[in-house]
């Protein structure tokens, strides 16, 4: 019976099941972590990005903190594009994958380095707008 319980043990701690609940135990708490520090009542959007360059900058120190930035950005993007295009079926859409989404980062990082007190925001604003128009 004990060696049955032991094997049941190993099975619910080194399994799959383990696997999955570490991982969305991680990404509770990181959603606690990016609401706590990021959320201003004074911005448009929540997360890294919502916030000013200022606060934006200790996501940038760890290599997931980059990749969090850069899948906001990537997100961000098409969804302003798309709902452009639904507001008004007469423009033209951007081609939002022109560049890679690091490259999309690093012009991020420069705007936040010209206006550290701006809004993060206002930078991916201002990417999205250098981006080409979609051609027919």
């Amino acid at each position: 019976m004990s060696a049955l319980v032991s094997a049941l043990f190993t099975k619910i701690c080194y399994g799959e099941f383990m696997k999955k609940l570490s991982t969305y135990l991680f990404l509770i708490l990181l959603s606690f972590f990016i609401n706590q520090n990021s959320f201003s009542k004074d911005m448009a959007t929540w997360g890294p990005t919502g916030s000013t360059c200022k606060d934006l900058k200790p996501f940038l120190d760890t290599e997931e903190g980059k990749l969090l930035v850069e899948s906001e950005i990537r997100g961000f993007l098409n969804g302003l594009n798309l709902q452009s295009y639904i507001n008004d079926t007469s423009i033209r859409m951007k081609v939002v994958n022109y560049n890679s989404t690091t490259f999309a980062l690093e012009y991020l990082i420069n705007y936040c380095r010209r206006n550290p007190d701006g809004a993060a925001l206002m930078g991916i604003l201002d990417y999205f707008e250098s981006l080409p128009e979609f051609k027919d």
